[in-house]
């Protein structure tokens, strides 16, 4: 189960960042040119307190567009989504058996 909540929320994050980059074309008239920077091995516990962070600032940032006139609909539904991931991340979290 954990597995598959680990690639839905992959999955939309991925489909936040292609959203995030139209809007970005849009407002430009240029494509971005993005590039992921590998990450060091932490363990499980450590990954999700990362991205719980990271889930709450985006959040903020997208609740705080949600009023834009032209793509304010899209930052809604992704902050709506982000509350969603939080929630699952926090799920993950608390699913995690007990260090020894």
């Amino acid at each position: 189960k954990e597995n598959a909540v680990l690639r839905h929320l992959y999955g939309e994050q991925l489909a936040h960042v292609a959203c995030l980059k139209g809007i970005y074309t849009l407002i430009t008239g240029t494509r971005p040119s993005v590039k992921a920077a590998p990450l060091p091995y932490q363990d499980p516990e450590a990954i999700l307190r990362r991205c719980y962070g990271r889930e709450m600032r985006c959040l903020a940032q997208y609740e705080s567009r949600a009023s834009d006139p032209e793509y304010g609909q899209v930052y809604a539904r992704m902050a709506q989504q982000e509350r969603e991931h939080c929630r699952q991340i926090l799920e993950l979290l608390g699913r995690l058996p007990p260090e020894k």
